[in-house]
């Protein structure tokens, strides 16, 4: 059975709903078949399954069986794909969502399977990842995590540096391959030959039981992570704008209203685009346009319960628990929610070059005069001199901040004004 994740809302600015009613539509239903995973590859979409493997050709659109194992209680249910060259991978689970039944291969487009895994000495694999042309599997029963650079033929362990050998997530971003095991995170720069602790001492020392982190995310220097207690079931949420060398809590963040007691059940980040979904008596979507600063919703429209995303094309992709899939045009949702709705009061600021080298203009826009003031603050929370504080009239403004006196890192700008406030996320460059 899946943990529960809280869901803390990583932002500093406004939540909002907004009518998008129609716009989720579902492709494809059969009874309460459970969709838990995406993977692509040059044919197409492939979603596994509690009853086998789907593909579509149209970016989510429709879907097809390409092997339907019935899904009675005896059957295997698929917990993570993944695609390398004409071989698709699946690790393999009971009925019940758990895993433990090994790795399969298909060489035929998901017609046919085979078992897999000479030198996979753990059975339970949670996670499969893609490098180049190798691929690796995380497991959670003593093994680690496991690489193979033969399309799956064989397998060795790599886990040098790795304390612990329960892996429950693993993700890549480039050449950065990061492992969730249950004593922290864990980052391998070298196909996982070595590994190296991230220091999250600053979160960890305020946990009194063991945990483990049940959720990751990464997008180029982002890294998400959700933890979960084991003996007493508490659960949150750190972040890393810095590719874990600096590590920030949602405690220090003005949280949006009624966001915080969701459980996270899958999300995808796309450029500057992330989806976040979560439930809890409801489901929900969140949508941030500007890489996690500001956030509203896309939830009208959509399935029950969310246990997977992926980006198709033009389409979002979403695996319900218990309706089937479900798609919606990214156009429909990003086009037309940008974050320039996510206030009523403050809206549309920018800087201008990002990344910056030097002095760049902070533009932004009010919609009625009032005190306005502009932070800005590296990820750690320390804050640079008040860059403006003023009455300002209603209008564009802008603001001269010159970065070349601060180290090349992620920063943080804050226009705060009629009681509320925007963040932007500014690179710095050197």
């Amino acid at each position: 059975m899946r943990k529960k994740l809280a869901f803390i809302v990583l932002t500093l600015a406004l939540f909002s709903t907004h009518d998008l009613q129609g716009q989720w539509r579902q492709a494809f239903y059969n009874g309460n078949t459970e969709t838990d995973c995406f993977a692509s590859d040059s044919l197409g979409l492939f979603a596994g399954t509690s009853h086998g493997v789907l593909l579509s050709t149209d970016h989510g659109e429709t879907w097809n069986y390409q092997h339907d194992w019935g899904g009675a209680g005896g059957t295997p249910s698929i917990y993570a794909l993944a695609a390398l060259g004409t071989n698709l991978f699946a690790a393999i689970g009971d009925y019940f969502r758990e895993p433990g039944r090994g790795i399969l291969r298909s060489t035929d487009e998901g017609y046919s399977w085979t078992p897999i895994g000479f030198g996979l000495t753990d059975s339970y694999v949670t996670s499969l990842v893609v490098i180049g042309t190798t691929i690796f599997a995380g497991t959670s029963r003593g093994g680690g995590v496991f690489r193979s650079t033969d399309s799956g033929e064989h397998w060795i362990q790599v886990k040098n540096g790795l304390a612990h050998d329960t892996v429950s997530r693993l993700v890549a971003s480039g050449a950065n391959l990061y492992a969730a095991a249950q004593d922290g995170l864990y980052l391998s720069t070298n196909n996982g030959d070595t590994w190296t602790s991230l220091d999250v001492t600053n979160i960890s020392d305020g946990l009194t039981e063991p945990w483990e982190v049940t959720a990751l995310g990464v997008s180029d220097s982002e890294l998400i992570a959700g933890f979960y207690q084991i003996r007493t079931g508490s659960q949150g949420m750190f972040f890393s704008l810095d590719n874990g060398a600096s590590w920030k809590t949602p405690d220090s963040l003005s949280l949006p209203s009624g966001a915080a007691t969701f459980d996270v059940t899958g999300f995808v980040i796309d450029g500057s685009n992330i989806f976040l979904s979560a439930s809890d008596a409801v489901s929900i979507i969140l949508l941030s346009t500007d890489s996690g600063m500001n956030w509203h919703s896309v939830t009208q429209g959509q399935p029950h319960r969310v246990d997977a995303l992926t980006i198709s094309g033009p389409n979002i992709v979403a695996g319900s628990g218990v309706g089937g899939i479900w798609v919606a045009a990214l156009s429909d949702l990003v086009g037309s929610n940008s974050v320039a709705q996510t206030s009523s009061a403050i809206f549309n600021i920018s800087s201008n070059p990002d990344p910056a080298t030097s002095r760049t203009a902070i533009s932004f826009t009010l919609p009625e005069a009032g005190a306005a003031s502009l932070a800005v603050t590296d990820v750690a929370g320390r804050e640079t001199p008040l860059l403006h504080s003023a009455w300002l009239a209603a209008g564009p403004h802008e603001v001269t901040w010159d970065a070349s006196e601060y180290p090349s890192g992620v920063y943080l700008c804050r226009l705060t004004a009629g009681g509320e406030s925007v963040t932007r996320r500014v690179v710095v460059m050197h």
